[in-house]
C-alpha cells in the first residue's frame, strides 16, 4: 500500500483527466500494482477487496465512499479541508472537499485488503 500512500495516481495528466471517480481510484490502484476487479462505488463496498476502516485509522490512498461518489483520501491536501482526491467525467480529477459531495453525512473510509 506504500505506493498508493505515497500519491501514485495523485497527479493531474491528460490520460486521465476525464474518467469518472471509480475508474480514478481503479487506475490509482493498478499503477500501484494493486489489482483488483473494476468497481463501481457500490460494487466496492461489496467486492471483499476492500474493507470499512475509521477516519482516524485513514490514510493517503485509502479509499472515501459518500452516497454514489468515491475518491482517494489525502490527509495532507494541497487546500485545507480539500481531503477528497476524485474525479467527475464533467470536471475531470481535482482535490475537492467532501462535504461537496453529501453535506448531511461523513465519508465512509475503506481500505484495500492485499
Amino acid at each position: 500500500m506504500n505506493e498508493i500512500r505515497k500519491g501514485i495516481g495523485f497527479e493531474e495528466d491528460d490520460s486521465i483527466y476525464y474518467i469518472d471517480c471509480s475508474n480514478l481510484v481503479h487506475q490509482s490502484y493498478k499503477k500501484a500494482d494493486y489489482n483488483y476487479e473494476y468497481k463501481n462505488t457500490q460494487g466496492l463496498k461489496k467486492s471483499g477487496k476492500f474493507t470499512p476502516i475509521s477516519k482516524e485509522e485513514a490514510e493517503k490512498g485509502d479509499v472515501m465512499l459518500f452516497g454514489s461518489h468515491m475518491s482517494l483520501y489525502d490527509p495532507d491536501p494541497p487546500k485545507d479541508g480539500h481531503t477528497a482526491y476524485g474525479a467527475t467525467i464533467i470536471k475531470g480529477v481535482r482535490y475537492g472537499d467532501p462535504s461537496w459531495f453529501d453535506k448531511e453525512k461523513e465519508p465512509k473510509y475503506f481500505r484495500y485488503i492485499p
